[in-house]
């Protein structure tokens, strides 16, 4: 099994919107909004257009004049109930420009049908701040078919989760979900993990949970992601499996190898890096830097083997500056004391929650710490500082 699950790690190592732009110089405004002396007739922009853009849409005049070679007006009357219709579902100006900077032909679109649309999500549970998300999100789903795309696509993902409910949480977790041809990416994925024995349940779990899954831009197709996750080790009929799908797939063959690298430079074998992505496959997922940094400061600062981080790698995930930092410096000073006898502990240490970790660990220790408190607040206020043993 290590032999294959090697030989399977080693080939694989072969929502937010961005700030409106600023608008340029008056001078240079207009010289955007001048005909061009030498363009062709099919770059030629109308002078209109690029003026509602920017007054009525608040895109900046390049945006403007960008958007104009793809769709031109003579009159606002149809933009301005595109707009309305927007604004009525509650799109906030910046939002609308984003919207339109995406997509200049939805103001030229039917009105009709797309509030027909708009008005399909809302009665399906998509409503609120949920339908904005979505438009802002992916606004090409405004231009997909609603008789022959957007209901049967719905009503595919409603089925499979056996729940309106939860297909709309799955849309908002991942909206090209309802944007992408289900026959063209989520059918076939989905047959590929029944033929390899993924029970029902799990399907709909990931389906609900992870539908990103299905949509990433890899390097690595599904069907080749899912016989390596097999080859690693991982049992079709438990989450982990479809878990290590998701990390397979998030990242690209050769970021893949400077994570076997970065855990390589600890004396990781390819064993030990196959037994930790078993254990917690989020663990792959962490970036290089986070790697170096907790790996230092459990193997150089606490005296750990860097083995036995390999056998409890969600220690690693945990967060450096909020999580492992403080708390490792309240162990060090119980440590110290003789309150706590072996760092083998360090584990479970971590991993209790925050209120039972300060009645446990600091408030029942004040007697004999009394400075524990005030480190550990200080540590946390402090959270961008790098934990040394000096600090005791």
């Amino acid at each position: 099994m290590l032999s294959r699950a090697r030989k399977a790690l080693l080939r694989l190592g072969a929502s937010s919107l961005p700030p409106p732009p600023r608008a340029p110089a008056p001078a240079q405004a207009l010289r955007l909004l001048r005909p061009a002396s030498t363009s062709s007739k099919k770059k030629a922009h109308h002078p209109f257009t690029v003026s509602y853009l920017i007054g009525s849409c608040g895109l900046s005049p390049e945006s403007a004049l960008s958007a104009s070679r793809t769709v031109q007006f003579a009159s606002p009357s149809r933009p301005d109930v595109i707009l309305d219709v927007f604004r009525n579902r509650g799109l906030s100006p910046t939002q609308i420009s984003y919207v339109v900077r995406r997509y200049p032909r939805m103001l030229v679109s039917s009105p009709g049908n797309l509030s027909t649309k708009l008005e399909f999500l809302c009665s399906r549970g998509i409503s609120g701040q949920e339908l904005v998300k979505l438009v802002v999100a992916v606004p090409a789903v405004l231009t997909r078919s609603l008789g022959n795309h957007l209901i049967p696509t719905f009503e595919y993902i409603s089925g499979l989760l056996q729940s309106d409910v939860k297909a709309v949480q799955s849309i908002n977790r991942n909206p090209r979900i309802l944007y992408n041809d289900p026959k063209v990416r989520l059918v076939p994925c989905i047959a590929i993990l029944r033929d390899c024995g993924v029970p029902e349940a799990k399907i709909r779990w990931v389906v609900l949970f992870q539908p990103s899954t299905f949509f990433l831009r890899s390097d690595v197709r599904f069907d080749e992601a899912v016989s390596r996750a097999k080859e690693m080790g991982f049992d079709p009929l438990r989450t982990n499996f479809l878990l290590a799908l998701q990390v397979i797939r998030g990242m690209n063959k050769s970021t893949w190898r400077r994570k076997v690298d970065a855990f390589g430079k600890w004396g990781w074998s390819e064993e030990d890096i196959v037994l930790a992505f078993r254990r917690n496959p989020w663990c792959m997922s962490m970036s290089e830097s986070k790697i170096a940094g907790v790996m230092d400061i459990f193997v150089n600062e606490m005296g750990l083997d860097p083995l036995y981080m390999a056998r409890h790698p969600t220690m690693m995930m945990l967060s450096l500056q909020k999580r492992i930092v403080p708390r490792c410096l309240v162990f060090c000073v119980l440590l110290s004391k003789g309150l706590i006898r072996t760092t083998r502990s360090l584990n479970g240490f971590l991993g209790v929650p925050e209120k039972l970790f300060l009645e446990k660990f600091v408030t029942a220790n004040l007697g004999k710490a009394p400075e524990l408190l005030d480190l550990y607040n200080e540590k946390m206020r402090n959270s961008s500082t790098t934990l040394t043993l000096g600090t005791l």
